[in-house]
C-alpha cells in the first residue's frame, strides 16, 4: 500500500473513532488536497505515485540526523534587499484582465465570475538585476493574477516558447473547497523552478530559496522573512546563516525564516531544509515549526 493510501486509511479511522465518518472526503479529494499542500513545500506532483514519493521524501528528511551528514563548510548571507522587491514590482504592475466563468471545484454546477490576467512585469530582467538566476533558454515564465469574489491570488506558469500556450483551457476550474487556485493551462508547467538556471554558486541556491518564498508569500497573509535580510529583528534567538550539507548525491540547505506572529512582532521561527538534486532548482522543502520565542 502506498503512503498516501495509508494516510487516507488513518484519516478514515480517526473519523470513525469520532463518529464523523459520514463527513469524510473521498480519496480523490484527499489526493488533491495533499497535492496543494505539497506544492507549498516545492513538490509539484499530481499522480498518486508522485505524491507517494514526495511524502516518503518528506518523511526521510524529517528523520535526517544532521550530526551524521557531511557539512560542506559553506555559509552565505541572503542577498540584501531582495526580500519584498519582487512583491512590490508585481503589485505595482498593470494587468489586463479577461473574464472567465470558472467552474467551482466545490460544486460543479456553480460558476464564479473570475478575472484572470498576465501581470505586465519583466521577470527575466528582474532576475538578472537582483539575483544570480536566469530563465532557461527556450522558456518563458508568466505571472498571472486571479481575482474573484473570494480572493486575489497569483500563480506562476512556465511555458516552452510562446504563442497560444498562454490561453486557459475552456474548463477552467476555480478551487473554493481547499486552499489555493487550480487553473489549467495547456502546455504549462507549474514547477517554474525547473526552468531556472544559476551560476553554480551557493548564491544561486539561496536566490532560488528567496524566489520560492517570495512567490509563495504572494498568496499568504502572513509576512515571512528569510534570515539574513534583517538579522536584528529579535535578540532572543540569533540563527546561523544558511549552511550547505550533502547527503549522498543530494544537497540540503539548512536555513531559518522569521514569521510575523499574531502580536505583530517577529517572534516565530521556522526551520527549513531545502533539497536540490543534480544542482538544479527542482526545489523540495521540508518545513518544521520551531515554536514561538
Amino acid at each position: 500500500m502506498g503512503k498516501l493510501r495509508e494516510d487516507y486509511d488513518n484519516y478514515l479511522e480517526g473519523l470513525e473513532i469520532e463518529n464523523l465518518v459520514d463527513e469524510a472526503i473521498d480519496f480523490e479529494d484527499y489526493k488533491y488536497m495533499y497535492s496543494l499542500y505539497l506544492r507549498k513545500l516545492g513538490f509539484f506532483e499530481d499522480s498518486e505515485e508522485g505524491l507517494d514519493l514526495a511524502l516518503l521524501e518528506l518523511d526521510k528528511l524529517s528523520k535526517i540526523d544532521f550530526i551524521d551528514v557531511r557539512e560542506l563548510g559553506m555559509e552565505v548571507s541572503i542577498r540584501e534587499g531582495f526580500h519584498g522587491k519582487l512583491k512590490e514590482e508585481i503589485l505595482n504592475s498593470t494587468v489586463e484582465f479577461e473574464r472567465f466563468n470558472a467552474i467551482s471545484r466545490e460544486n460543479s454546477r456553480e460558476y464564479i465570475e473570475t478575472d484572470i490576467g498576465i501581470v505586465n512585469f519583466d521577470l527575466p530582467k528582474f532576475l538578472r538585476e537582483n539575483t544570480s538566476l536566469r530563465v532557461k533558454d527556450g522558456y518563458n515564465i508568466v505571472i498571472y493574477r486571479i481575482k474573484n469574489n473570494f480572493e486575489d491570488k497569483y500563480k506562476l506558469i512556465a511555458f516552452r516558447n510562446f504563442g497560444m500556450d498562454y490561453i486557459l483551457k475552456d474548463d477552467v476550474v476555480l478551487d473554493t473547497y481547499f486552499e489555493g487556485v487550480d487553473l489549467c493551462f495547456p502546455k504549462g508547467y507549474d514547477n517554474y523552478l525547473e526552468f531556472l538556471k544559476g551560476d553554480g554558486s551557493l548564491f544561486s541556491f539561496v536566490d532560488a530559496i528567496s524566489l520560492f518564498n517570495e512567490i509563495t508569500n504572494l498568496n499568504e497573509e502572513e509576512e515571512e522573512i528569510l534570515y539574513g535580510e534583517n538579522r536584528y529583528l529579535s535578540n532572543a534567538y540569533i540563527p546561523n546563516e544558511p549552511t550547505l550539507y550533502e547527503v549522498g548525491d543530494k544537497i540540503y540547505i539548512d536555513y531559518t525564516s522569521i514569521q510575523k506572529g499574531d502580536s505583530g512582532n517577529y517572534d516565530t521561527f521556522i526551520k527549513n531544509i531545502v533539497l536540490f538534486q543534480n544542482r538544479e532548482f527542482s526545489l523540495k522543502k521540508f518545513r518544521k515549526e520551531m515554536g514561538s520565542i
